[in-house]
């Protein structure tokens, strides 16, 4: 059923693509107000087949120091920030277009670790240089969804790397590839989506049976889940805080005739995640399935700061509905297209802070913070089905942010930000 309404909204996008021609033409007239130029591509790969999903290394001033991962249908590419190819591997990125945008690579933020899951249930960790640590055969199915943390942000520079198969996910060291260990989800179903905090404490897991799950990792050794919480519908996308003190989820009404729910979870007032936690901060109901989420938090704020961002797409009308939450309020909607993939930056403290937004429509589209309004756009060649967001921290500031797109046309789209 997805993928059939998948076909049409294609088909629906490149008449969209039809209009923008005559729109140019001056056959019919625009409806979009002009935008200055302030997402800037430095440059683009062609993969060779869609970009599934997409990853960005952090806290890098300059583009040469940072890393681009991309998961494509046939491939698994790293890229430097100026471009260069530096190596890749023939591996079929895992896939799950029934339920929103695809997780199949990430980067640890200091760029030391790369991991893949792909659609016959394998799961990869390879060092920066391309030597692989693990390949491991999961025994449930593709592994949908993957992720790492940053040994920079722990305090024994430990580094650990989660994977979902089924309805199992596995909790790896990513320098030696060693299991450490693994759980069957306590909500039934299939682990979806999977993400774990930068100091890698904490772990969030998402299932299409109508659940989310939250684990502490802090010492792999006595690892525990902390909370579940059942919801009306499947969790079709979660993301979790740089500190893990916040996590927010979206739901996919499968019905497509009822609302969907965001959900967001947090540490509380007293900074200890505990059982009562697993109880929504708060919840609102959209008339939209909610597939892709993104959440900002200060680095160095003990408590959560409440801002996350939520999209919904509305699969029978090609609209979509950008939302900006503080606590439960809504406080901003941004109407693009179809929204498809979402990112944040970490701290909601600056002027400069965005989010980006990937959608069927083909376009990138870039939000300030400073004017609290879509500043630009970027056209692809085809859907947008992942973005990811890079900042550099310096001076007590951040100074220096970097966006990357991976898009059905096949290139990875690398963008700076022109502050003049």
């Amino acid at each position: 059923m997805k993928k059939d309404k998948r076909k049409l909204l294609n088909r629906i996008v490149s008449l969209a693509a039809v209009a923008a021609i005559l729109v140019a033409l001056g056959t019919i007239p625009a409806n979009v107000s002009a935008q200055e130029d302030y997402l800037v591509l430095e440059w683009s790969a062609d993969t060779g087949s869609d970009v599934l999903s997409i990853d960005i290394s952090n806290g890098h001033v300059y583009p040469s120091e940072l890393y681009v991962v991309a998961g494509s249908e046939r491939k698994l590419s790293l890229y430097n920030g100026t471009g260069t190819l530096k190596w890749y591997q023939n591996i079929q990125i895992a896939d799950y277009w029934a339920y929103g945008t695809s997780h199949g690579v990430a980067i640890s933020g200091d760029a030391q670790y790369v991991v893949a899951g792909d659609t016959n249930g394998y799961f990869y960790i390879y060092n920066i240089n391309g030597g692989n640590i693990l390949t491991e055969d999961l025994p449930n199915g593709p592994c949908y969804s993957v992720d790492v943390s940053n040994p920079l942000r722990n305090e024994n520079n430990e580094a650990y790397a989660v994977a979902c198969s089924g309805d199992w996910f596995y909790v790896y060291n990513a320098s030696s590839g060693d299991l450490l260990w693994s759980q069957e989800l306590i909500v039934a179903g299939s682990v979806i989506n999977v993400g774990i905090s930068e100091n890698g404490h904490w772990i969030a897991v998402s299932s299409n049976n109508h659940g989310t799950e939250f684990h502490n990792n802090t010492d792999p050794s006595q690892h525990h889940m902390v909370w579940c919480y059942n919801t009306t519908d499947p969790i079709v996308n979660i993301a979790i805080g740089r500190n893990g003190t916040i996590v927010v989820a979206g739901e996919d009404d499968p019905s497509n005739g009822g609302t969907s729910n965001v959900y967001e979870f947090d540490v509380g007032d007293d900074g200890v995640w505990d059982v009562g936690d697993g109880v929504p901060r708060w919840s609102r109901a959209e008339p939209r399935d909610i597939y892709a989420v993104a959440v900002s938090d200060t680095e160095w704020c003990i408590t959560p700061i409440d801002f996350s961002v939520i999209s919904g797409n509305t699969w029978n009308d090609n609209e979509s509905e950008e939302s900006y939450y503080y606590s439960s309020d809504k406080i901003r909607n941004w109407s693009t297209g179809v929204v498809w993939s979402a990112a944040a930056t970490y701290d909601n403290q600056s002027a400069y802070n965005f989010r980006l937004f990937g959608s069927f429509d083909h376009n990138v589209y870039l939000v300030s913070q400073a004017s609290d309004d879509i500043v630009d756009t970027y056209t692809t060649g085809g859907t947008v089905n992942a973005v990811g967001i890079s900042f550099a921290y310096h001076q007590s500031c951040y100074y220096y942010d970097y966006f990357v797109a991976g898009s059905a046309d096949g290139y990875v789209y690398f963008f700076t930000y022109d502050y003049s």
